[in-house]
């Protein structure tokens, strides 16, 4: 799912490059938002939202299972 399609508002991600430019003092705001709109827009495309398994809920967990989708997570639960 992408992002776009659950939350109307979407962070904004910096780039190495926007980043540098987000960080410098002197810069000034209108020089700054529009590439960092930009870099941001196009990372979001890339972002997919999924269901996690129950693992996520605890912080004792730290398996690689925890990057599983819920579907994967309960495929190998349900195959053991």
């Amino acid at each position: 799912t992408p992002i776009a399609a659950v939350h109307d508002r979407t962070p904004v991600f910096l780039t190495p490059e926007t980043a540098a430019t987000w960080l410098d003092s002197s810069a000034s705001f209108a020089k700054v938002i529009r590439p960092a709109l930009h870099g941001a827009q196009e990372h979001a495309k890339q972002l997919l939202i999924y269901e996690v398994s129950p693992l996520v809920s605890n912080v004792k967990n730290e398996s690689p299972d925890c990057i599983l989708s819920k579907k994967e997570y309960d495929a190998r639960q349900f195959s053991k």
